[in-house]
């Protein structure tokens, strides 16, 4: 999955915003997000975290210009992938109005 998302920000500010999302959607998630681990290699953020025991991996790049975020959905979360990039773009354009 594939998600693009122009941010009209500087990195730093997106990095930071970034960090705070993640504390938040491990909140939103209810205890059903685990194995969460995430790192920052420059201005690539590296994610992994497991929901249902499904593990998800994937990257978040930031540009000058751009959130671009690749991530691996499991099979079996195929059918609701539509609805994942739905709310990733929400989330952004609250996050960056």
């Amino acid at each position: 999955m594939r998600v693009s998302f122009d941010h009209h920000s500087t990195r730093e500010v997106v990095r930071g915003k970034l960090e705070e999302a993640i504390g938040k959607a491990l909140d939103i998630g209810g205890g059903q997000i685990t194995k969460v681990q995430y790192a920052w290699v420059g201005d690539k953020l590296d994610f992994s975290f497991a929901v249902m025991s499904k593990t998800i991996k994937g990257t978040a790049d930031v540009t000058d210009t751009e959130i671009i975020v690749d991530a691996g959905i499991p099979l079996m979360f195929r059918p609701v992938e539509g609805k994942v990039k739905s709310r990733i773009l929400s989330t952004l354009n609250e996050m960056f109005p």
